[in-house]
């Protein structure tokens, strides 16, 4: 009886023990079933498609510039190659120098030209020979025509006067639907020099319309040219102005030597009156310079330098120097400059520099700050004045004075000297002026 009890414990140990195998098979094969096998799958294929279309465009486009490449190669074989120039020279007599150099000029533009050609000038050269046009890359290469040397040469064999300041060239042209004149600056020869010392000057050109009045409306400069008496400027200036006003209007070129800012001087000017223009046509036209009518003042001159700076609302002057003053005393003259800065008729501040004794051309370097707005700058004026101290506890005496502003307050080279300082913020701006009383 114990020996059928302990088998029956030993089966139902079995029992017990078959059972937890099956709950453990029957939990790992659930397990086993959450597995995402048809997400992967689909990865795995759209990954496999897009290499395979990255790797086809990659190869057609080899396929591609090697086309390109062996077309190119087979256009280049065929490319014209440059022409070769013969360039004949004959031995001139010794005294003509003139001509040996023209020729020895051409020499070396014929040889200039030959210079090789670019991979791609070679393509598209070859590729209009091809289609029966003419070589661009060669004529473009081609040297100056003889044209422009015979144009030179006799420029350079014209016939001056003796006392011939120099000549200016021009062309005008009136635009009547935008009210503007087109003012195209070309070019000078046979400038005078500075004096028998120099052989050449650095020119630059000022352009005004004089209005009925005489007073200058508008002002432009061109660039400064470095040493030369036959500058080429090629610029063109504009001027809005309607009908009726140009024909009552001048126009003024007046050419300066620029050689240093402290020392220009006018060359010449020249006066063409605007009703003489046609209005329906181009106007080509030279004109010979004439000396500057303005006579020097008796008082003297002065050098002054003017700047804005907008984002400073700052004013500066500088009072560089004066010249030829007069003589106030038998020994010179005790001078300082007075720099008075006024809104409309309001004084706002009053500066002084210090006193240089006995000279007639002082050199002052004073420079004076006044803060202004820029809106304030327009109705702004500077008095600047030469002061002769007498010492002694006597008054000061007044030499000369300028006043400096715009079109409301002052005329000529003052009004031009604000305006350009106006329109040339941060830029220092120096002018001569004459002393007035």
């Amino acid at each position: 009886m114990v020996r059928g009890f302990e088998t029956g414990g030993n089966q139902l140990s079995d029992n017990i023990t078959l059972l937890d195998t099956s709950t453990a098979s029957e939990k790992r094969h659930s397990t086993d079933s959450n597995f995402p096998v048809l997400p992967v799958a689909i990865t795995v294929i759209v990954s496999s498609i897009i290499v395979t279309v990255l790797v086809t465009l990659y190869l057609v486009r080899r396929q591609r510039q090697a086309e390109k490449y062996k077309q190119y190669s087979q256009i280049a074989e065929t490319a014209v190659q440059p022409p070769q120039f013969s360039v004949k020279t004959t031995q001139q007599p010794f005294p003509a120098k003139k001509k040996l150099c023209r020729t020895k000029e051409k020499i070396i533009s014929s040889e200039e030209s030959l210079s090789p050609m670019s991979s791609e000038e070679m393509f598209f050269d070859a590729q209009e020979r091809l289609e029966g046009k003419a070589s661009r890359s060669i004529s473009s290469r081609e040297a100056s025509p003889a044209s422009a040397l015979e144009e030179e040469e006799k420029e350079e064999d014209e016939v001056y006067p003796v006392d011939h300041l120099g000549r200016i060239w021009l062309n005008l042209e009136y635009d009547k639907s935008a009210e503007s004149l087109a003012v195209t600056l070309v070019k000078a020869r046979n400038l005078s020099t500075r004096g028998k010392a120099s052989k050449t000057c650095d020119p630059f050109v000022k352009l005004r319309i004089l209005g009925p009045e005489e007073k200058e409306r508008n002002v432009s400069q061109s660039k400064n040219k470095r040493k030369t008496c036959r500058p080429n400027f090629d610029e063109m200036f504009y001027f809005n102005m309607p009908v009726s006003e140009l024909k009552r209007c001048t126009l003024r070129l007046s050419v300066y030597d620029g050689f240093r800012a402290s020392q220009q001087s006018v060359i010449g000017e020249v006066l063409f009156p605007l009703s003489e223009l046609d209005t329906d046509q181009k106007l080509e036209l030279w004109r010979d310079l004439a000396a500057n009518e303005e006579s020097p003042s008796e008082l003297g001159e002065i050098h002054i330098s003017m700047s804005y700076y907008p984002t400073l609302d700052r004013l500066t002057i500088i009072v560089l120097r004066a010249s030829n003053l007069k003589k106030m005393e038998p020994h010179g003259t005790d001078s300082y400059p007075k720099v008075t800065f006024s809104i409309g008729n309001k004084i706002i501040k009053t500066k002084k520099g210090p006193l240089h004794h006995g000279s007639r051309d002082p050199l002052y370097n004073e420079s004076f700050n006044f803060s202004v707005s820029g809106d304030d700058l327009g109705s702004g004026t500077l008095l600047v004045s030469i002061m002769h101290s007498r010492g002694g506890g006597k008054e000061d005496q007044l030499v000369g004075r300028v006043l400096l502003g715009g079109m409301m307050y002052a005329r000529g080279t003052e009004c031009e000297h604000w305006t350009e300082m106006m329109t040339n913020p941060r830029n220092m701006i120096k002018y001569w002026h004459k002393l007035t009383s």
